[in-house]
């Protein structure tokens, strides 16, 4: 049975109290608001905090989605189900709802928290990379105050952020510009899977021209993966097809991947490359007032062979057609037997061979003929094997059996 190890618990009042508290406790303190992610950690022992410090009771400070200024504010108790259904989110950045539909289950999305999410700092998460892609920073406030840090700083390692011992993440800030469109896509194993590789995507248009660009990559790096090269490409360029494709095979390149239990690291390259693609389209189609609903990919269900671009090795549809070559044999081969097994009433021709009796008719010999009953007789018994001999031969059960 899976349990965390001993820990004290601490439930905060405000955001003052849960920063004096943190501040008090040191490093062994950990915060908790959902627990999704944090609580699973403690049951396998990769997470050990002295202390938890709950900020549930803490919303009517933390928990908003608003505009302030040129910026949308996000509070980090903000929970995902808030910023699916938020109308100023999907009005200037609709990659949230992409992301938030394609994130874990019900259950977790009423609870989590975009706090959480963030600080969790895990390389397969969804909202990190769209917190990139529209260049959002973070606040953080210790008790000397709040300190404002871009996401390409915030995460420094796996598991690992900006956020030191006594500081509490409260608030996401993203910058409000016009000609802003964005997509996320992501390919996972089933429904509410952590991605095997998942791409954000954001434009910046202006007069028919790409003024700015984000791109970040979950689940194919140690950490959200910031698609800096393809941003440099992307930026002072028309759309087109031809340099999203350009900027897909340059994220593929950025990107460092491990094979695991997804996938191997060529297949995530390859998938690097056609999510980073598809989000730049559909970010694009969005630009130009198109329906660009997000399609959720799951490659257990086969999908592996059905993305566009350059076939690759670990497209995977190779699978599913190997199987199929066998079948060709099967229905060619086995019809013709059947066909010549009707000749087989040949066998009856033996009955001429009834009339080797006449030569020992003329023998002599008056026992003769009591000798040529018991020969008819084995002719007579010569059909009857004749008879069962066509299901002998008959191979269509047995064919239709290996299938």
């Amino acid at each position: 049975m899976q349990t965390p190890a001993k820990f004290e618990y601490t439930r905060a009042t405000s955001v003052d109290d849960a920063v004096a508290t943190l501040q008090r406790l040191g490093g062994g303190a950990r915060v908790v608001a959902g627990g999704h992610s944090l609580l699973p950690m403690m049951k396998l022992r990769l997470a050990n905090p002295g202390h938890l410090v709950d900020i549930n009771d803490l919303e009517s400070e933390l928990s908003y989605i608003r505009v302030e200024g040129d910026e949308i504010r996000i509070g980090a108790l903000t929970r995902h189900v808030d910023m699916l259904k938020s109308e100023v989110l999907n009005r200037h950045f609709p990659l949230f709802a992409d992301a938030e539909k394609v994130i874990a289950d019900p259950v977790v999305r009423n609870r989590g928290t975009i706090g959480g999410s963030l600080c969790q700092a895990d390389a397969a998460e969804d909202l990190s990379a769209v917190c990139s892609a529209v260049h959002a920073s973070v606040v953080i406030r210790g008790t000397d105050g709040e300190r404002v840090v871009g996401m390409e700083d915030f995460h420094v390692g796996p598991y690992m952020t900006a956020v030191g011992d006594g500081e509490l993440l409260t608030e996401v800030r993203i910058p409000l510009r016009s000609g802003a469109a964005s997509a996320h896509e992501k390919v996972e194993r089933r429904a509410g899977d952590w991605a095997i590789c998942a791409v954000s995507a954001c434009l910046w248009i202006d007069n028919g021209t790409i003024s700015d660009a984000g791109v970040a990559l979950s689940a194919v790096g140690l950490t959200t993966v910031h698609g800096t090269r393809s941003e440099e490409l992307l930026r002072g360029k028309a759309p087109s097809d031809a340099l999203f494709r350009q900027a897909g095979g340059l994220a593929a390149q950025d990107c460092s991947p491990s094979a695991d239990g997804r996938g191997p690291v060529e297949y995530k390259r390859h998938l690097a490359n056609e999510l980073t693609y598809r989000a730049l389209s559909r970010a694009w189609l969005r630009a130009q007032g198109h329906a660009a609903p997000a399609r959720e990919v799951h490659a257990g269900a086969g999908s592996f062979g059905t993305m566009g671009g350059s076939p690759t090795p670990e497209a995977a549809a190779p699978p599913p057609p190997a199987p199929a070559a066998p079948a060709p044999p099967v229905q060619a081969a086995p019809p013709p037997p059947p066909a010549p097994a009707p000749p087989a009433p040949a066998p009856p021709a033996p009955e001429p061979a009834a009339a080797a009796p006449p030569p020992p008719a003329p023998e002599p010999v008056a026992a003769a003929p009591a000798p040529e009953p018991p020969a008819p007789e084995p002719a007579a018994a010569e059909p009857a094997p004749p008879a069962p001999e066509p299901p002998a031969s008959d191979d269509p059960p047995r064919i239709s059996w290996k299938r």
